[in-house]
């Protein structure tokens, strides 16, 4: 709990610091960053202040940066369950995200996946095929075919992930973890005991013995 009140204060405090000195208006990069940490840890009002302080200034922003933008607000409006706002957004963002570099639209195609993925997996399936699979939306579709209760399927996909060697050290945690939850899923419990001892070591090893995570 002190690890996250610690890491709330530096975000807040750079937010401060963003705005009082207004490097969000030269360089919006990191004020886009400090604002999605700041959702991340549930500090919403300094999160929609920062949000409402770079949506005033986009006119001066390249249209990626603008998409940025979108995302961000996407993501307060779904948080707070605003879905009239939510629906008006995605359909901006559909439109605009064709012209977008192809790590913006993994990005968003992530986005769209996540807040469809409960209630639509069969569909988050198919705009999610992509060859070859970005990192960044493997558990996505995975979660898809557990949501379908396709476990063998999304075991599949997450052991494949698990031997890529393209992945950060934080991605592969997750996927460790994900494994570890679908093989509990389809009553694996040998399976996920062995990969969770598994995802234990790799966490102490990467994170640190004292890390709470």
């Amino acid at each position: 709990a002190s690890n996250k009140k610690d890491l709330s204060s530096i975000v807040l405090d750079a937010i401060q610091l963003q705005i009082s000195r207004q490097h969000y208006v030269a360089d919006p990069s990191a004020a886009f960053a400090l604002a999605k940490a700041a959702l991340g840890l549930g500090e919403m009002t300094q999160a929609k202040r920062l949000i409402s302080v770079l949506a005033a200034q986009q006119t001066l922003y390249s249209a990626d940066e603008r998409r940025q933008l979108l995302l961000l607000q996407a993501n307060l409006a779904n948080i707070e369950a605003d879905f009239p706002r939510l629906k008006t957004i995605n359909a901006l963002l559909a439109i605009d995200i064709r012209q977008a570099s192809t790590q913006q639209q993994i990005i968003f195609i992530g986005y769209v996946g996540q807040t469809l993925v409960d209630t639509d997996p069969e569909r988050v399936l198919a705009f999610t095929a992509l060859a070859p699979l970005p990192a960044s939306l493997i558990r996505l579709r995975a979660r898809s075919y557990s949501s379908l209760k396709n476990y063998p399927a999304a075991i599949a996909m997450l052991a494949a992930a698990r031997a890529r060697t393209d992945l950060t050290a934080m991605e592969h945690l997750s996927i460790l973890q994900s494994l570890t939850l679908a093989y509990l899923a389809y009553n694996q419990d040998a399976e996920a005991l062995k990969v969770s001892g598994e995802l234990i070591a790799s966490a102490g090893a990467n994170l640190g013995k004292e890390n709470l995570r």
